[in-house]
């Protein structure tokens, strides 16, 4: 990168290298100019990637920003959102101060106030509401989220249920089904060792995190593990996925009954993984409470449960739409037929009949 060496290296998350490197604005003179290297981390999504800043010694301007090699997570890489933080810094339009209000609400009028005169305001409204018993008057309001629930925990602590972020319209639904099985809506699973992986239709893979999971699961294939996507499009990772499954949009949970019903009936589970880690005692309480508690009659219950399930699950409407693809009007028409009967229950194919050279 520059011609003219590093004087230092950067460890941890403390900067004590500086680099010499050719201008490149300087072309086609060779004009060397030195920086100094302070790890950072991107927070353009919430992978939070680690980044380095080359900073001018002189001024203490950002010249550039790169991946950090060092950072567990993103290794070194980056997409193009994190060299383009640097466009938000020196954003013109970028507010370095608190702003208020001057006049009615549209006008456009705004005036300068101090980071004091704000904290006083906003402290003696929230109190207000607290005493009064009126805490769901208070909401907080953050573009994005990065530290790990904790604004909740001091919300609760309130009484208050008014947490709000832009993601609720980014990617909440695609969280709320790691939220309700794993307890965090941003996981981040052993991917590097798996032998088989599941996407599922708007999965954080497909957007966010996309950078960190996806090198994980290029080593994994790299291993020979399988991928597998369920989603109506043909995404980013459907279109490299072993096998595509372009479900009906809102019939995700039928396939997954349907494979939840498999596992059982075919004994494909651990069994001593499930017995020790699934709240299998409080499933029996709620779904048979007759039965008695233990890990066999949680089976059984288990089994009839996806038996049910699976045979009064509503069809998708004739007005649904349909995935669309690449292929003859034929054969996806014959596609769907195999994934109704998948859903339906009269009959399992053999083996995936998504996984063509369509989805490698």
């Amino acid at each position: 990168m520059g011609a003219a060496g590093h004087s230092g290296s950067v460890r941890g998350g403390e900067a004590s290298g500086r680099v010499r490197e050719y201008d490149p604005r300087a072309w086609p003179r060779q004009v060397v100019q030195e920086s100094i290297v302070v790890p950072t981390a991107c927070f353009n999504c919430e992978a939070g990637c680690g980044l380095l800043a080359y900073v001018d010694p002189e001024t203490s301007a950002i010249r550039k920003l790169e991946g950090n090699p060092e950072h567990p997570g993103s290794r070194g890489r980056t997409c193009a959102k994190g060299p383009a933080t640097l466009n938000q810094v020196t954003d013109p339009e970028r507010i370095l101060y608190p702003l208020r209000r001057t006049g009615p609400r549209g006008a456009g009028g705004w005036e300068r106030g101090s980071w004091d005169h704000v904290l006083d305001v906003f402290a003696e409204r929230m109190r207000e509401r607290f005493v009064s018993g009126r805490a769901n008057d208070v909401c907080y309001f953050v573009g994005r989220p990065g530290e790990d629930g904790f604004a909740d925990r001091v919300l609760e602590s309130w009484g208050c249920d008014g947490h709000n972020s832009h993601t609720n319209v980014c990617s909440s639904a695609a969280r709320t089904g790691y939220g309700l099985w794993a307890g965090t809506d941003r996981p981040s699973p052993d991917y590097a060792n798996a032998h088989f992986i599941l996407l599922i239709s708007a999965h954080l893979e497909s957007g966010h995190y996309f950078n960190p999971h996806a090198q994980r699961i290029s080593e994994a294939r790299e291993r020979g593990a399988k991928l597998a996507v369920i989603d109506p499009r043909l995404s980013n990772t459907a279109a490299r996925a072993d096998y595509w499954l372009p479900a009906w949009p809102g019939t995700e949970a039928a396939v997954l009954l349907a494979m939840a019903h498999v596992v059982l009936e075919e004994d494909l589970f651990d069994r001593e993984f499930m017995r020790r880690w699934v709240n299998w005692r409080t499933y029996l309480a709620d779904r048979a409470p007759a039965d008695e508690p233990t890990f066999e009659n949680f089976l059984l219950a288990s089994r009839r449960n996806t038996r049910g399930t699976r045979r009064t699950m509503p069809r998708p409407s004739p007005g649904c739409p349909r995935p669309r693809s690449r292929r003859s009007r034929g054969r996806r028409h014959g596609r769907n037929r195999r994934l109704r009967r998948t859903c339906g229950g009269r009959r399992r194919p053999a083996t995936s009949t998504a996984g063509s050279s369509r989805a490698r």
